[in-house]
């Protein structure tokens, strides 16, 4: 298994953790958020792309970030 993809792993196991912990009411969005290192927006944002495309919703998606207007930014 790539490093990275150990990481990966890592990361969804204890969101899941975290998410099933939210759900129960036994965190907040904030705390939840604070245990995986991001606000707890952002883990309402995950929480929504997780539940409706489940593992695959986790990912980031930066790659879109660095389009505009379907041309590359220049370097």
């Amino acid at each position: 298994m790539r490093w990275a993809s150990a990481l990966w792993e890592v990361f969804v196991l204890r969101f899941e953790e975290a998410l099933e912990r939210y759900r129960k009411r036994r965190l907040t969005a904030e705390e939840a958020g604070e245990i995986l290192g991001m606000s707890g927006r952002h883990f309402r944002r995950l929480l929504l792309r997780y539940e409706g495309t489940g593992r695959r919703g986790c990912t980031t998606g930066g790659s879109a970030r660095c389009r505009r207007g379907g041309r590359r930014w220049p370097s």
